[in-house]
């Protein structure tokens, strides 16, 4: 990953959301670090755009199966029961993890954890292909088990 793109990100998050110092553990192992969550606390506007969005992209997937010879009978209905389930899943969603950089304790390399429901712990895995690590990141406090 780039600096800049790093950047940009960081100021993106710091703009949208508060931050948070989690402490990250791995399993089965002893390294230990820190790192910084941004989290954004949304408003009713802001959590219905979100979950329209959701559902109205289900919503145009079930238009554009329409006219694919089979599948339709599945897909159709699939996506038009999809589009209402995911919208209240996303509108009772209050807060949302924007993302954190976080360095893996075991061999230092840089993962970028993607927008996601608030839920901790957060499970992440080592994006470094020799480690592989599953990290979890907590609230002081709020240690996995």
């Amino acid at each position: 990953m780039s600096d800049a793109k790093n950047a940009a990100r960081l100021s993106r998050w710091t703009e949208r959301g508060t931050s948070i110092e989690a402490n990250v553990t791995v399993k089965k192992r002893e390294e230990t670090g820190t790192a910084t969550v941004y989290v954004a606390e949304l408003d009713g506007g802001a959590r219905f755009k979100r979950a329209a969005k959701i559902g109205l992209i289900c919503w145009g997937l079930a238009v554009l199966s329409i006219p694919i010879v089979v599948f339709h009978f599945v897909l159709v209905p699939m996506f038009l029961l999809a589009g209402p389930v995911l919208f209240f899943m996303r509108y009772g969603q209050e807060q949302v993890i924007l993302g954190s950089l976080v360095d893996c304790p075991v061999c230092s390399h840089t993962n970028r954890v993607k927008e996601q429901a608030e839920a901790w712990p957060i499970t992440h895995h080592c994006d470094n292909n020799k480690c592989r690590e599953t990290m979890f990141l907590a609230r002081p406090g709020d240690e996995p088990a």
